[in-house]
């Protein structure tokens, strides 16, 4: 049983990336639709930033994983 919480709670931690980055959005999405964020070049370059880093470190963790 052991192994298998050990399973689980690593796939929890894995999709916690997800989560935050969903929340991330909601709350960009929220404070650029309440006037609270001037969307700009430059402030959108800079909000965009975190989903390219995950994105792109997801890249990296899978770019050897075969397919079957």
């Amino acid at each position: 049983f052991y192994i298998l919480y050990q399973m689980e709670w690593n796939m929890a931690l894995g999709n916690l990336r997800y989560y935050a980055l969903a929340a991330y959005t909601g709350l960009v999405a929220l404070w650029t639709y309440n006037g609270q964020i001037e969307l700009t070049e430059g402030t959108a370059l800079a909000l965009l930033a975190p989903v390219a880093v995950v994105i792109g470190a997801d890249y990296l963790k899978h770019k050897n994983d075969k397919t079957q």
